[in-house]
Formats: structure tokens, C-alpha cells, sequence
């Protein structure tokens, strides 16, 4: 005859199977939930902000500081990395200022002298101004400016000489030979004396178109353009007391275009272009 286990051991059995399957779960749950803190520590590392001041410059710069945003718009912190490199291609962002390329502004400082002949070569582009002559495009505004704020002066402007061609200069240098040949002087005192007041063709600054000769209906044009040019970019070129140094006699009908920034100085501190030049760049 068999013998039935008592209910008791059964009963028993039971329970211990039912606690090692709950102790079983427990652990697979703590070892999930431990897994998710150790991912989200990791991406809180990639979003952390607190990074030392001193970056590298470049794409790898801004590959190394990755924004919040970017990691939690993207699942995978490589995914976030691989868009923020796509993004740092050199091109500006939409809207963003875009930095002009800076201005030469050494045609305005060009030096022409007897020493120094114009660049082999130069050109430039001419605009009609008033009195039928031309003058280089880009003093054609602050010249019109300074001869309207001379006409409501009343000292009646007129421009009597702009821009000239290798030709024309070579006839007003021959002419001017001609005119102290004709007093008395011998041929190398007529060069020696003409080019005291006309220049070589090839040295004259009125080649450059950047020079304008101006009278006026009254003498007072003279002093007013001396005292006032400067506001408008221009220099009387030749001073009376710098002929040494110009190796020009004083023309106080001759003026040139400088700059507003050295035309200040030039005036302020008085000197010629030579010596402004000489003590910007010795």
C-alpha cells in the first residue's frame, strides 16, 4: 500500500520555489536599473558644460563641447557628434554677419615726386568734374563737397586742372622750357627752373588724377582752402616752406587728396606728404 506525503511538505516545497523566483527577478531588475544610471550618467558627461576655458580652436573645438541639446535630440551621443561635425563646416550660420575683406587704402597715400615717378603700369578711372576737367572716381564726392561748402563761403571755387595724360603734361613742361628760354636762360637753366614749377611728365601728381589745381573768383579762395581742405581729405601739397622737401615751388592753388585721417594730421601738425610718410613708415 503507498504511502501519500503529508500536505504540509508540499505546501512547503511550493513556497520555497515561488521565493527563489522572486529573488531571482530582484536581481535582474537592480541590475537593469543599475544599467540605465550608468548610461545616463554617461550622457550627462557629454552634456556637461563646465569644461576648462582654454579650448582648442576649429571643428575639433567644437566637436569637444557638445551642447545639451544636441545630446538629447539625438538618441546616441556618436549620432550627436557626427552632426554637430556635418555643422562645422566653415560656412556662416544663417543670418549671421558676414566680415567684409578689408579696404587698401595706399592709393590714397601714393607718393609722386621728382624722386618718385608714378608705378609703371598705373591706371586709373576718371569722372567728370566741374571746371571740364576729370579726376579719379573715387575723390569725385569729397572734392563736390568742398568746392559747394566753398560756393556758400562766397569764395567762388574753380577748378582749372585735374587729371592729365603723359602728353598734355609733356606739353606744359616743354611750354614752361620754352618760357625761360625765351628771358634769357641757357637750356640747362631753363630745365633746372622749369621743373621747379612743372613737373617731368611721368612725376607730375596731376597724373594721378588724385590732384586738383582750384582759384577762385576772389583771393580768399586761397586761405579758405588751406584752413578747410583738410575736412574733406585734401592737403595743399606744396607749402611755401617746404620746397626743399617737395621739390616743388609753393602752389597755393594745388591740392591733393590724402584721406580724411591723414589730411588731420597733416594739418594739425603741419607737414607735407613727404614727411608724413616718412613718419609713418621711416
Amino acid at each position: 500500500m503507498r504511502r501519500r506525503r503529508p500536505r504540509a511538505t508540499i505546501l512547503t516545497a511550493g513556497f520555497l520555489l515561488f521565493a527563489v523566483f522572486a529573488v531571482v527577478l530582484g536581481v535582474s531588475a537592480f541590475m537593469a536599473e543599475n544599467a540605465n544610471c550608468k548610461t545616463a550618467s554617461l550622457l550627462n558627461g557629454y552634456a556637461d558644460t563646465s569644461l576648462p576655458e582654454a579650448r582648442p580652436s576649429g571643428t575639433f573645438a567644437t566637436l569637444a563641447h557638445v551642447p545639451a541639446d544636441a545630446v538629447s535630440s539625438v538618441g546616441n551621443p556618436s549620432d550627436a557628434y557626427a552632426s554637430m561635425a556635418a555643422n562645422a563646416g566653415g560656412k556662416p550660420a544663417v543670418g549671421s554677419p558676414i566680415a567684409e575683406p578689408e579696404q587698401d587704402d595706399s592709393w590714397m597715400l601714393m607718393l609722386v615726386n621728382r624722386w618718385n615717378p608714378l608705378p609703371e603700369g598705373y591706371t586709373v578711372q576718371l569722372v567728370d568734374a566741374p571746371g571740364g576737367v576729370q579726376v579719379d572716381e573715387r575723390i569725385y564726392q569729397p572734392l563736390m563737397e568742398m568746392l559747394d561748402a566753398a560756393t556758400e563761403a562766397g569764395v567762388g571755387p574753380i577748378v582749372v586742372s585735374g587729371y592729365r595724360t603723359q602728353e598734355k603734361q609733356q606739353s606744359l613742361y616743354d611750354e614752361k622750357i620754352n618760357e625761360f628760354l625765351g628771358e634769357g636762360y641757357s637750356k640747362e637753366e631753363a630745365i633746372a627752373q622749369a621743373q621747379q614749377w612743372v613737373s617731368v611728365p611721368g612725376t607730375s601728381e596731376h597724373q594721378t588724377g588724385l590732384a586738383v589745381d582750384i582759384n577762385g573768383m576772389i583771393w580768399d579762395v586761397y586761405p579758405w582752402l588751406a584752413e578747410n581742405s583738410y575736412k574733406y581729405g585734401f592737403t595743399l601739397r606744396y607749402p611755401e616752406d617746404k620746397t626743399e622737401i617737395t621739390g616743388a615751388q609753393h602752389e597755393r592753388w594745388h591740392f591733393r587728396y590724402v584721406g580724411l585721417e591723414a589730411a588731420a594730421e597733416m594739418y594739425e601738425r603741419g607737414l607735407c606728404l613727404e614727411e608724413y610718410l616718412n613718419e609713418i613708415d621711416p
